[in-house]
Parts: C-alpha cells; sequence; structure tokens
C-alpha cells in the first residue's frame, strides 16, 4: 500500500497514525487517512479511527479498502488540487454529513494523502484541535555527521581497517539518500580531516581509492538523480585525478537545485577559519574589502559560504568531541553523541537523533518566554 512513497512521507504517515484515536475522541468524529490507488479509478484506505465519545451511524473501514473516487469527488479533488475542502457526502441512503478534507504534504509540498473529518455537527473548535495531532515537524534543515568507527567496527570483525572505510563510504549513500527523502536540505560529513594524515601509509592511500571510486560513482549519480554534492576542505593536498573529480562535482553542482551533500576532505576546522582570514586579509590589502568584518561576512570566506549553519551534529562512534570539525559553523548547532558505529548507523539511528533534536530548547544565548 505504501510502496509509491518515500521515507518522509512514510514517517508522516506513521506520525499521523499515532494521533488518530486520541485525536478522533477530541474532535467526536471519524476520521479517515486516504492515498492514491496504483489503478487511478480508486482511493485507497490508510487507517480510519471511530471516536469512543460520540456514537456514530457509518460503516468503518479496513485498511487497504478501495473506495470507487465517483464515490467520493471530494477527496479525489483534495488530492489533485492540494487544497482543504469541504462539503456533504451520503453515509447510507438518503443520509448525508458534513465532511472536511485537508492535504497531506511533505517538506516539499507534494499532496500524498488526505485526512477525512465526517464532521456530524462538531463544532470547528474541536476538528482545528485534533488536526494540530497530524502536523508533524520538519526535520532539521542542516545535519552534520562525523563518521566514526569504521576502524572499529572492521576490527570487531576480524576485518582489516580498510574494510571498515569501504562499510562506512556505503553507508553514507544510504544515509544521504534517507536525509534526501526525508526532506533534509544539507547533509555535511567529516570524511577525512587534515591530521588524518597521521595514520599508516597503506590505510591513507586506502582511503584516497575509496575516495576517488565513490566521487566516480557519485558523478553519474549526480547527473542522473540531480543531486548537488560539494568538498569542503584544502584539495590542493590530494592527488591531480582527485583534484580533477571535486572539479567535476562542483560543476555538476551549480547546475541543481535541491538536497546536497557536503564531503569534507582534508578538511580542519581551525585551517579553515585560518584559510578564511587570510583570504578575507588579501580582499583588504588589494581594495575588494572595507576592514569592517562582520560576522555574516567571515562566514562568505568559509568553505561553507552560502550555506545555514547545521541545525544538528552527530558523531556515531561513542567519543564526545567534535575533533576540529566544522568549529566556527557549529556555534549553535545541537549535538547528538550515541556507541553506534558509523557503519551500523542505520535511518532507524538517524529517526533517533532527529527525535532528540525536536526536544531540545534552542535559544541561541535568549530567554524565551522572560
Amino acid at each position: 500500500m505504501l510502496k509509491n512513497l518515500n521515507s518522509e512521507q512514510k514517517n508522516i504517515l506513521a506520525s499521523i497514525r499515532q494521533g488518530m484515536d486520541f485525536a478522533a475522541d477530541i474532535a467526536h468524529a471519524c476520521i479517515t487517512v486516504y492515498l492514491a490507488s496504483d489503478d487511478k479509478r480508486f482511493l485507497r484506505v490508510y487507517h480510519q479511527s471511530m471516536p469512543k465519545t460520540q456514537f456514530l451511524q457509518q460503516p468503518e473501514l479496513a485498511p487497504g479498502r478501495e473506495v470507487r473516487i465517483s464515490e467520493e469527488p471530494l477527496i479525489a479533488r483534495c488530492l489533485q488540487r492540494n487544497v482543504p475542502l469541504e462539503g456533504k457526502r451520503e453515509l447510507s441512503l438518503g443520509q448525508f454529513a458534513g465532511v472536511r478534507v485537508y492535504p497531506v504534504q511533505d517538506r516539499r509540498g507534494k499532496c500524498f494523502a488526505a485526512v477525512v473529518f465526517d464532521l456530524s455537527g462538531v463544532d470547528d473548535i474541536f476538528i482545528n484541535v485534533a488536526f494540530e495531532f497530524f502536523k508533524t515537524p520538519a526535520p532539521p534543515r542542516h545535519i552534520a555527521i562525523i563518521l566514526d568507527g569504521n576502524g572499529r567496527w572492521a576490527k570487531k570483525r576480524g576485518l582489516p581497517r580498510t574494510a571498515g572505510h569501504a562499510a562506512g563510504s556505503e553507508n553514507f549513500r544510504k544515509i544521504a539518500t534517507y536525509c534526501r527523502d526525508i526532506g533534509v536540505d544539507y547533509l555535511t560529513v567529516y570524511a577525512f580531516s587534515t591530521e588524518n594524515w597521521k595514520r599508516p601509509e597503506d590505510e591513507v592511500k586506502s582511503i584516497m581509492k575509496l575516495l576517488e571510486k565513490y566521487l566516480h560513482e557519485a558523478i553519474d549519480t549526480m547527473e542522473r538523480d540531480k543531486i548537488r554534492m560539494k568538498v569542503f576542505g584544502d584539495v590542493t593536498a590530494l592527488s591531480p585525478e582527485l583534484q580533477a573529480l571535486v572539479a567535476k562535482t562542483n560543476e555538476i553542482s551549480e547546475r541543481y537545485e535541491g538536497f546536497q551533500a557536503n564531503i569534507c576532505l582534508n578538511y580542519g576546522g581551525r585551517d579553515e577559519i585560518i584559510h578564511a582570514a587570510k583570504r578575507y586579509a588579501r580582499d583588504v590589502a588589494e581594495g575588494r574589502a572595507d576592514g569592517e568584518l562582520t560576522e555574516e561576512q567571515f562566514s562568505d570566506y568559509l568553505y561553507s559560504a552560502g550555506i545555514p549553519d547545521p541545525d544538528l551534529l552527530i558523531r556515531p562512534g561513542g567519543e564526545q568531541r567534535i575533533s576540529n570539525f566544522l568549529l566556527w559553523q557549529c556555534a549553535y548547532s545541537e549535538f547528538y553523541f550515541t556507541d553506534v558505529l558509523w557503519p551500523d548507523f542505520t535511518p532507524h539511528e538517524l529517526d533517533k537523533a532527529i527525535a532528540a533534536f525536536r526536544h531540545r530548547d534552542r535559544r541561541y544565548g535568549g530567554v524565551k518566554n522572560p
């Protein structure tokens, strides 16, 4: 029934389902969620909740049941037009009741389901209060992740560290796709730091080969799916082959809009700030800047120029530090630490991090309701 929906849409439906019984009791109304069916002549029932606070004379509809569009034209119009509608529907022969239909939208505004309230003379205030339970908060706009635990993941399995990096690279694809599907705008990952050059030479070479392989494959995916990907860091220390691939990904990214993945390579937060300060000083010396520097202006000299700061920084792997990652940008980010190693960090683990984020009280140094 949900095979044509993406992860974000499925999560929204699951959230609605959790609140439906309570909302039906508050509204004293039957609430039904409909989806479009594979057969365009039909609608499909996702779930229905009947109120315990009022007896209603209408048949109950089981999940998965198909209903002809000709029998529910108001619902069909709501799905097509993506607007709330109100009217009447026939419950049984000669018996009509008021009905209100709300579109269910994902973060991009696409309508993929409809919530139907059978009013039965209920006061508007009850419907409005009940509908508040169905509003799913948007995910963080920008998520940053420190990809930690690849080596330990491999060691636990008796594998070389390089196998852990390969597993971590594959997991990045899954998490990036999931972030895009649930409506995250930006994902920034810490793939290779300026300090990682201290690792054994064979391990560094293996990581660079993995990065080269990944970027080759990513270029094809970017063109096909119109995805943006950018690299943050000092790329001059990378091989000519990697530098060419980085330039290509940046070039492709300029053509599209939408979800963007940022990969930090040869990156360090302190190094980024020094690099930005030197660029600014050069602009002042050459007359391109006036010397009156603000935080917003300085941000334009960072690798992340034009991108909002991370809302949520996640570190898998059990460590509780940020290891020189996005030092400027994470001034007001919420931090989430977990013992789960990066290759084992699933979309479900990301959902847990986002759920924790939604319970944070973000005041940005101020006071709410003083």
